[in-house]
């Protein structure tokens, strides 16, 4: 085999080699491109959830804030039932001093008259 045989048989050679690495960047490429989608498609359904999230948030934000207007009001009902309760005791222990203090009279009246 002369020198440029073997010249043509090394670039037949370079040649098959260099097709094969087109084909293996062809199908290199063709997998990114479906990565690339799968990416587009998963940043697309981040979004979402970040707007879902977003708008739970705001959600939360209200029921809390009526939340806390309705507890503010059961608190205070609280309170005021308590005053209520605590006036009434006071106001009941007094008339159960006076009446045993009326009963004593009687006792000591029905006494008197019986003798």
């Amino acid at each position: 085999m002369n020198n440029e045989e073997k010249i043509l048989s090394m670039l037949e050679t370079l040649m098959q080699g260099q097709a094969k690495l087109e084909a293996g960047q062809t199908e290199t490429n063709a997998r990114l491109d479906k990565l690339e989608d799968g990416q587009a498609k998963t940043n697309a359904r981040l979004d979402r959830l970040e707007q879902k999230t977003d708008d739970l948030q705001l959600s939360v934000a209200r029921i809390e804030l009526v939340h806390g207007q309705k507890l503010d009001g059961l608190a205070d009902g609280y309170s005021m039932a308590y005053g209520i309760a605590c006036e009434t005791r006071s106001d009941v222990a007094a008339m159960k001093e006076t009446i045993d203090m009326h009963d004593t009279y009687i006792k000591f009246l029905t006494n008197k008259v019986s003798k």
